[in-house]
């Protein structure tokens, strides 16, 4: 994918049945994970979670830059703190159109709930926040989330994470 002066690679570092659903996020319920079902079954092994780990490659500008999903040097460029996950991890902004999440969100569901916990975060309160606060500020752009199906490149549908399909 071409973002601006960057051309954006998603690799798929490795994927496999992480969790349960109620093991990963403990205060969902089916109802919750019922619209996830429909909309991205390739995440579902029953009731087990198929977690894909993927890291961006981008190359631009006369450089070329491995965002691991997550992690990044912290006050440097366009990495923006991801508050309330674990320390160290980092959303990356690239240009005006494009935002890597890293671990902010591991599930499409938490986009569309983004009060929606994850077991790893480690202030749930302030992952919450973090969550909206990007939403909020960068929602309207393309947005690449690692642990996402497919390329985990999409878009915000009617407030739904809808997979871009990436040519490639």
């Amino acid at each position: 994918m071409v973002v601006g002066d960057f051309e954006v690679d998603a690799l798929l570092d490795a994927e496999g049945s992480f969790a349960t659903y109620a093991e990963a996020f403990p205060e969902a319920g089916e109802a919750d994970w019922a619209l996830g079902r429909e909309r991205h079954p390739e995440l579902f092994d029953g009731n087990r979670w198929l977690l894909p780990f993927r890291s961006y490659l981008l190359r631009g500008r006369g450089r070329t830059i491995l965002v691991d999903t997550g992690v990044g040097p912290a006050g440097e460029g366009d990495f923006l703190p991801e508050r309330g996950h674990l320390p160290g991890h980092m959303s990356v902004r690239v240009d005006d159109e494009l935002v890597i999440l890293g671990d902010i969100a591991v599930h499409p569901a938490q986009l569309a709930r983004p009060e929606l916990v994850y077991v790893s975060d480690g202030d749930a309160d302030r992952s919450a926040r973090t969550r909206e606060a990007v939403l909020t500020s960068y929602g309207d752009r393309i947005l690449a989330c690692g642990h996402f199906p497919g390329s985990g490149f999409g878009r915000l549908v009617d407030g739904l994470w809808t997979p871009l399909e990436v040519g490639g």
